[in-house]
């Protein structure tokens, strides 16, 4: 009973500090605790080379006053860019916990590892983690050298596209769906209809292209494999640390600090590790409070349905998901 008491004060008070805090958070005139720049003086004086996280789903996810993210798109983009024109800069290592991502994020990120090669001639290093996973895989195979913890899952080479059919649901409830469309397949990939054969194929083709553009990239990464031990390989299925050596995925098994220890090597440089995870002080406080909120039983409905891919490609190992 004094606990009960006690929950509206406590809400109005928690309520208090959020909107204090981010009155303060705004009136600073700082948008976001991320750099999407990189300032010349947070980097060493001397050689280094960079430490780039991608954790979590590659997708292009802004943190804000609101949101966190675990890995931060435009602030890697931008981090690339700016070490190859910084002559100090000896080279890029990967460290990569991810299950992969939306496809147009992970090739973006591929190619700009391509074109920071190309530029300057540097080493790029890739080092799996727990899990590197289709797009993962994807962006390690811009890497000079990839490496892995024994534990790690990697591979998924293939390319999924879901959606959620309600229209069996909407049937019982009593629901239609009308849509008026300039073209039969205007409104494919709608919840509420049927898909016909036409569309699925349609889906299977974007699929299809997006699957040959991963295998390319395998190609051009893995030169001791030929496009038919690709292919053999690329059904989909993640394969163990052990599993990617013996077929060619990837170079070696080894502790983190190993890996590391290599780059050291190669550069002679020291290693310069750049966060940009997490969120602002504002969006941890909103993120705390909300999880410390039960959610009802629609709210955990509606985040299930939102998670849910909707007609866009992945390059994503199913069954995972980012954080």
């Amino acid at each position: 009973m004094k606990f009960r008491h006690l929950t509206g004060p406590i809400t109005a008070l928690l309520i208090v500090i959020l909107l204090l805090a981010f009155f303060l958070f705004v009136g600073s005139g700082v948008a976001s605790a991320f750099q999407t720049h990189i300032d010349p003086e947070a980097t060493p004086g001397g050689d280094y080379f960079s430490v780039l996280t991608i954790s979590g789903s590659i997708e292009n996810v802004t943190p804000d006053a609101f949101h966190r993210v675990g890995y931060n798109h435009n602030a890697t983009l931008s981090h690339i860019y700016y070490a190859a024109q910084d002559a100090h800069n000896k080279g890029l290592f990967l460290y990569l916990d991810t299950p992969g991502g939306t496809v147009y994020e992970s090739d973006e990120l591929y190619l700009a590892l391509k074109e920071y090669k190309e530029y300057t001639g540097r080493p790029v290093y890739a080092y799996m983690c727990s899990m590197a996973a289709s797009g993962g895989y994807y962006v390690s195979c811009a890497a000079d050298r990839i490496t892995a913890n024994r534990n790690c899952l990697t591979g998924s080479i293939g390319v999924i596209m879901g959606m959620t059919n309600l229209k069996g649901l909407y049937d019982k409830l009593g629901i239609e769906e009308v849509q008026i469309t300039s073209g039969v397949n205007k409104g494919m990939g709608s919840s509420g209809l049927q898909m016909t054969e036409e569309q699925r194929a349609i889906y299977q083709s974007i699929v299809d292209e997006s699957y040959q553009q991963f295998v390319g990239c395998v190609e051009e990464g893995r030169p001791g494999l030929t496009r038919a031990q690709i292919l053999k390989l690329a059904d989909g299925r993640i394969y163990t640390a052990q599993q990617a050596v013996d077929n060619g995925l990837i170079d070696g098994i080894m502790p983190q600090e190993e890996a590391l220890a290599e780059m050291q090597h190669i550069t002679g440089a020291e290693p310069f590790i750049t966060d940009f995870s997490g969120g602002s002080a504002v969006s941890d406080l909103f993120y705390g409070a909300r999880e410390l909120t039960p959610k009802t039983e629609a709210e955990t409905v509606a985040e299930l349905l939102a998670s849910t891919p909707s007609g866009v490609p992945l390059y994503l190992a199913n069954g995972f998901s980012g954080g």
